[in-house]
């Protein structure tokens, strides 16, 4: 069966008090319309047309050349929104499912349910309702004596006793193609309102003889997204369900409601994440781990058996068998092999590090590279003089930087070479070298008895 979708992305929501279009705001580290987009993917549902307005190019910039893109130059109620599809639907059989682009949490699993269905019952449309006791701002399911769907009310138009009603309309839809290019001819524009509302086409089809039949879901997947509040709570209920797939995969997270977790990221069986962590981007952690507490990641990667303790670790890696913490920000494609000791309040960027090397607190390195076996001490600074064109750093295996050294790139220090503790290096070290960079101490006797 011929399958496509139409997202409606266009309108504008004051109430979010942002100058961009609220379908790209952030929702647990994806913009709200891409998780849309991921259910339709993942339901197998590939072609797929964007009816964008408001901040159109931000859409089309986020998407790509994947989807096609039409414009609703002014918002006339979500009828007159699909109406802007026709001719994306033109010559298409089989099923087109209509979903808003601001519905985040709507599942992959059930729109296949969806589709399903459809398939075995074959009406003119089935729809997705909700059951709540809080049907406040949405339009309620109104039903005939026996059970049929007889129409939506929305919630400004409905009378006392259709407020009442818990069955709500979760605003995704899988029409019959041929059967909704006919109904959108025949959708009027509301007297005094100038909208066309696609809830209109339930009476068109039920009045043309044609089957409406209905799919209940649950709630927590119908949210749209009006409102920063609503983000934020669309945003945690993302994040737990992520937290839940990884918890039974064999994943320990001692306190979920204090940990962020986005749906890319990926972690070994036996890990335990501790509270106050937020995983972003694509990190992959590895088992037999314990991460946090407060460690932040993005798109960083962990190997297995590692203890990673309030660190910042961005773009970068971190072998196997690795402790690292407290206080640490590795960042900038960073990596750092197995084995590997990193202490307290120590920052790196840009660096290679070598199996079994050890960095002792309060170090900054910066685009360098070191061996096997290294050890730097407690206040070491790798510093550069030009800020504008970084050099390297080039460091040999087994080599011990010694404490409160200062090594001023250009510079290379050979195997074996060790650095004495306080010096400031400014050449280049040969194999099995001592560098020493101390200025010489004067001592002026008697200096605090002189007069002020």
């Amino acid at each position: 069966m011929e399958i496509c979708a139409i997202v409606m992305a266009a309108a504008e929501d004051e109430r979010m008090q942002t100058k961009h279009t609220k379908v790209i705001l952030q929702a647990a580290g994806r913009p709200v319309v891409a998780w849309v987009k991921r259910a339709l993917d993942g339901a197998g549902i590939t072609d797929q047309v964007y009816v964008v307005g408001y901040r159109q190019e931000q859409v089309r910039q986020l998407l790509g050349e994947d989807v096609v893109f039409v414009l609703q130059e002014k918002a006339l109620g979500t009828g007159h929104a699909v109406m802007q599809a026709e001719s994306f639907l033109n010559g298409r059989e089989g099923a087109c499912i209509i979903v808003s682009g601001d519905a985040p949490l709507i599942r992959s699993e059930t729109l296949t349910k969806l589709i399903e269905t459809f398939e075995e019952k074959r009406p003119a449309l089935l729809l997705l309702t909700a059951t709540t006791d809080e049907p406040a701002g949405y339009g309620r399911i109104v039903r005939d004596e026996g059970g049929q769907i007889e129409k939506i009310v929305e919630e400004d138009e409905a009378g006392i006793g259709e407020l009442g009603i818990g069955e709500i309309n979760a605003g995704i839809y899988c029409f019959d193609t041929v059967r909704l290019r006919e109904a959108l001819d025949k959708i009027a524009v509301r007297p005094g309102k100038e909208r066309y509302l696609l809830t209109d086409v339930i009476e068109i089809l039920r009045s043309g003889g044609h089957t409406v039949s209905t799919m209940p879901v649950d709630t927590a997947e119908i949210q749209s997204v009006n409102t920063r509040q609503e983000l934020e709570w669309a945003s945690r209920a993302l994040s737990r369900r992520n937290i839940a797939r990884l918890m039974a995969q064999g994943v320990s997270i001692i306190n979920p409601e204090s940990t962020l977790i986005e749906c890319d990221v990926e972690v070994g069986k036996d890990t335990v994440i501790l509270p106050n962590c937020a995983l972003r981007g694509k990190t992959i952690i590895g088992a037999d781990c314990t991460i946090g507490p407060d460690v932040r990641t993005k798109s960083g990667r962990i190997g297995n058996n590692c203890k990673v303790d309030q660190t910042r670790l961005e773009y970068s890696e971190i072998g196997d068998d690795c402790r690292v913490g407290p206080f640490v920000s590795i960042k900038e494609n960073t990596k750092i092999a197995e084995g590997v000791t990193i202490d307290s309040f120590v920052e790196i960027r840009r660096t290679t590090i070598g199996t079994d090397s050890k960095i002792y607190n309060h170090a900054f390195i910066s685009d360098a590279t070191l061996g096997v076996d290294c050890t730097v001490g407690a206040n070491v600074v790798f510093a550069r003089q030009d800020a504008e064109e970084p050099a390297e750093i080039e460091i040999g295996d087994h080599v011990y930087i010694g404490s409160n050294s200062t090594l001023v790139a250009p510079l290379t220090l050979g195997t074996n070479t060790m650095v004495a503790a306080g010096s400031v290096v400014t050449e280049s070290v040969p194999d099995n070298a001592l560098a020493i960079g101390r200025s010489r101490i004067e001592i002026k006797e008697d200096w605090m008895r002189r007069p002020r």
